[in-house]
């Protein structure tokens, strides 16, 4: 028997199999729960068929509700209806997600003074991501070395940081797919202002222990702007390198803001991402 807790301050399931009691503890989040049981319900039995066993079913399938009550949507007026369909969208984008980060890598063109000493990122998430293992990024970044440019293969998982600052900014806006990241110095946020872009940033110094950077700054500048700006940017700390970040709905989008700031910085010789 499974006692459904998702009403408790604290959600946690507990399962009786006469003998033993087992807790499946949760955590709480935003969404419409309506169909929440049903498709829990269901859930288990489908693993059940496929040999997973009863504590191993369970676990799997709150996990899969919990992500389901997260891309939840309304499609009227009252609760909202949990996502059945978000696994099989996230299958069948992955492809198109992968054809289009790689066409627009292909067509970018990068002065080296936009090279931070960290390298760039450009990744490009999944509709309904939960970590970065549904962020497309490039393993090990994209570096000038020597008169060189070394990129690492696309994968998913393959970016942790800028990975971290899209899923960040879906949680505010799920239309922004998308972030690369380039080198700062003021001239570059000033260019980004000229353009029309809106900017948002953060300082360093005043991360709250624990926190991860990258979720923590994205989120404080996007709260400032009350929105999520094309621009975040930060000025760096000790053992910190300062950074711009460009973001979007998808890779093109990024892509042409890009271009538009390699536009305005002149003739300074760029660096093409074969």
């Amino acid at each position: 028997m499974l006692i459904k807790g998702g009403h408790l301050p604290q959600p946690t399931d507990v399962l009786w199999d006469g003998e033993r009691y087992k807790l499946y503890e949760g955590k709480r989040v935003a969404g419409g729960t309506h169909g929440s049981g049903c498709t829990g319900s269901a859930l288990i039995a489908s693993y059940l068929a496929l040999g997973l066993g009863v504590e191993k079913s369970i676990a799997q399938a709150k996990e899969t509700v919990t992500r389901a009550i997260r891309f939840s949507y309304k499609p009227g007026k009252g609760v909202g209806v949990v996502n059945q369909t978000f696994p099989v969208v996230n299958a069948l984008a992955m492809g198109e997600v992968i054809k289009r980060l790689r066409e627009s890598l292909s067509s970018l063109s990068v002065p080296l003074s936009l090279f931070p000493e960290v390298g760039i990122n450009f990744v490009y998430a999944l509709p309904y991501p939960s970590s970065i293992e549904d962020v497309l990024g490039v393993r090990g970044r994209i570096r000038v070395v020597g008169n060189e440019i070394r990129k690492g293969c696309l994968e998913f998982g393959g970016s942790k940081h800028v990975a971290s600052i899209v899923l960040t900014a879906m949680s505010f806006d799920p239309k922004i797919r998308s972030v690369l990241n380039i080198g700062y110095t003021p001239h570059v946020v000033e260019i980004c202002r000229r353009l029309g872009f809106s900017v948002g940033s953060f300082d360093r110094r005043e991360e709250p222990a624990g926190k991860s950077t990258m979720e923590w700054g994205t989120a404080t500048a996007i709260r400032s702007m009350k929105q999520v700006p094309d621009v975040v940017y930060d000025e760096g700390a000790i053992g910190k390198e300062p950074m711009v970040r460009i973001l979007g709905t998808d890779p093109e989008d990024v892509a042409k803001k890009l271009e538009k700031i390699v536009g305005a910085l002149g003739a300074e010789p760029s660096y093409s991402l074969p």
